[in-house]
């Protein structure tokens, strides 16, 4: 007889590529995961993977297989999540975000999550938008908050808020403080995100619609280097408005006008439209309550520290 087990390996090695990263996602011995796939492949009579190279491959007959595999997965999923209370639902949340998201509203999520759910699992992975979206499609995410810069066939999308974004360089810098064209930039050396920026991405085509074309650049994906290295006066940065406030207010950044202005970038939460459930779609519903990208993590943990305290008078 066929189990749930045995198919949660199956769609695990499918997603995963191998059965020791199958035994790992599925918190299990890699012996248990080979032993499922055995007992699963008895039942069929040939072989659902090729293991003749590196990696566990599915065979033709294994691709057919895995579709239906899925559907009965989710459709598990979604009675569980339809009949077991909130607040006794026991299971992991597989969460990416990125940086922003991390130095912003995260606290204040994750609150909401525990708040409706206490004993699910959130498991967070902090990254930059190529890999999480990558993560999302083989099945090692359930959800993603990232700049809508990426296709979303076989996606399901919830629209979050918008980041306002600006222009800023050290006060040490020589630059005009009057209005400038921003294709005027290029004369001077860019702080930019690298490639695996979905807001580089963005960022990266908007120039190019704007007659920008950077001459000297730095790249990092990360928010908080590329605040730094601005600050030590090696170039001009965009950043969000959030990100830079206190630096502006301490004197260490300025911002610089430029025409046109920046634009906002959106944020989405993402899931996978063959594995979603209605716990899934309740999460990226509590992400679109949560989003808040004007507050700063300091005013973010607050606030989720004030709901904790409050549920523990309750």
């Amino acid at each position: 007889m066929t189990t749930f087990k045995q198919l949660e390996a199956f769609v695990a090695i499918s997603e995963m590529g191998s059965f020791d990263a199958a035994a790992e996602k599925l918190d299990i011995a890699q012996s248990a995961v080979s032993r499922h796939i055995k007992e699963f492949e008895t039942s069929f009579g040939y072989p659902l993977f090729d293991r003749s190279g590196r990696t566990a491959r599915l065979t033709l007959e294994g691709a057919e297989v895995l579709a239906r595999a899925r559907d009965v997965l989710k459709k598990r999923n979604v009675l569980l999540d339809q009949f077991v209370r909130k607040d006794a639902l026991v299971r992991k949340l597989r969460l990416g975000v990125t940086e922003l998201t991390a130095l912003t509203w995260l606290p204040s999520f994750v609150d909401a999550i525990r708040a409706q759910f206490p004993h699910v699992v959130v498991e967070l992975e902090v990254e930059h938008s190529v890999p999480l979206h990558d993560r999302l499609r083989t099945g090692q995410l359930d959800l993603i908050v990232v700049p809508n810069a990426f296709d979303l066939t076989g996606l399901l999308r919830t629209r979050l808020a918008e980041v306002r974004n600006a222009w800023f360089c050290s006060p040490t810098l020589d630059l005009p403080h009057t209005r400038m064209k921003v294709a005027e930039l290029s004369k001077y050396p860019l702080l930019m995100q690298g490639p695996q920026s979905g807001a580089g991405v963005l960022m990266r085509n908007w120039f190019a619609r704007n007659g920008l074309t950077p001459r000297n650049t730095l790249l990092s994906n990360s928010i908080a280097a590329l605040g730094g290295i601005a600050v030590s006066g090696l170039g001009v940065v965009y950043l969000p408005v959030v990100v830079s406030r206190g630096l502006v207010n301490k004197g260490l950044l300025r911002e610089v006008h430029a025409t046109p202005g920046l634009p906002p970038i959106r944020y989405v939460a993402l899931l996978r439209a063959d594995s979603a459930t209605p716990f899934h779609r309740t999460i990226a519903a509590l992400a679109q309550q949560t989003c808040d990208f004007e507050r700063p993590y300091e005013q973010s943990m607050e606030a989720a520290m004030h709901g904790a305290l409050r549920d523990a008078d309750d």
